[in-house]
């Protein structure tokens, strides 16, 4: 018999696998960037967490292994990183300190509006919107293109990009969080 959270009769699937494996690179990446390591070993940590990212949700749909525990552990995986990423980088002062408050603040409102709506409402199921795919790409290209140290010609405009898509899609999450609080829809 199938267990409806984690996967398969085995337990975790291969995409669940994929995921849990992205966790459990972010401390290594941060000990890597706060160590005397060469810069390119966390680049490239860093870059396969990423495209790992794109090959866990390949593999979900084509194989149909879709869970309730992936579509947590995902964007969790996701939202991990790139706040260590941006943190960070932000320590070192590769990107402003106010880049990685802004990103954190997306993601914290997020946690707290969902959490709301699961204690008011009994459940809660967010659903990435496309405002959130978009920002989430714009925060790993922005994150990837400071760890190589992009010209600043590159990364002010990516940065610019990036927080746009932060605050839009925040406020995006803002709205429909407050539309299933008054309407439950």
């Amino acid at each position: 018999m199938s267990d409806p959270i984690f996967g398969g009769p085995s337990g975790l699937t291969l995409a669940n696998k994929i995921t849990i494996t992205r966790i459990v690179a972010i401390p290594v990446f941060v000990v890597l960037m706060i160590t005397d390591t060469p810069r390119w070993i966390p680049v490239t940590l860093f870059t396969l967490t990423v495209l790992t990212d794109a090959l866990d949700g390949f593999i979900a749909r084509t194989r149909k292994q879709q869970t309730e525990l992936g579509r947590f552990l995902d964007p969790l995986a996701d939202k991990l990183l790139l706040i260590a990423a941006m943190l960070v980088l932000a320590l070192h002062h590769m990107i402003p300190f106010w880049v990685w408050v802004v990103v954190l603040s997306r993601d914290i409102i997020i946690a707290l509006g969902w959490t709301l709506i699961y204690i008011l409402k009994g459940s809660a199921t967010v659903e990435p919107s496309w405002q959130g795919k978009v920002t989430t790409v714009c925060q790993m290209t922005f994150a990837l293109a400071a760890l190589v140290a992009a010209p600043a010609s590159w990364l002010l405009p990516l940065q610019n990009i990036m927080i746009a898509a932060t605050i839009v899609s925040g406020v995006d999450y803002v709205i429909v969080g407050s539309r299933r609080l008054t309407t439950g829809t």
